[in-house]
């Protein structure tokens, strides 16, 4: 994600080190049930966060479509306990991306699968 300007990143797997350097746009949902990635961004890029309830109904979405495009083992292990597996996500954005971000979402009235 590191020249990334807009749009969307579902990542199910591991991350390396300052992830979202770089980042002007857009946002990236990290699944992470070791709960390292606080410690792999630059917080003064960029901002990890856990998502609200109503937020990842998309990222769910985008995760069934690469598994029924790919077969993806990994995409169907989650989808198979998701309400295990959506406790695990981070929302990571630049700074100043959050904080328009969150604006969009105010009195949005957002459905979770």
């Amino acid at each position: 994600c590191e020249y990334m300007t807009g749009g969307t990143v579902v990542v199910l797997g591991p991350v390396g080190l300052n992830m979202g350097a770089g980042m002007t746009g857009g946002e990236a949902w990290v699944y992470d049930p070791l709960a390292g990635l606080p410690a792999r961004v630059n917080p003064e890029l960029v901002e990890a966060v856990r998502p609200a309830r109503g937020e990842l109904g998309p990222v769910r979405a985008l995760i069934g479509r690469h598994a029924a495009l790919t077969d993806s083992e990994r995409a169907k292990e989650i989808l198979s306990d998701w309400p295990a597996a959506r406790k695990h996500f981070w929302k990571v954005a630049p700074r100043d991306e959050v904080e328009t971000l969150s604006r969009r979402q105010e009195g949005t009235l957002a459905r979770s699968p």
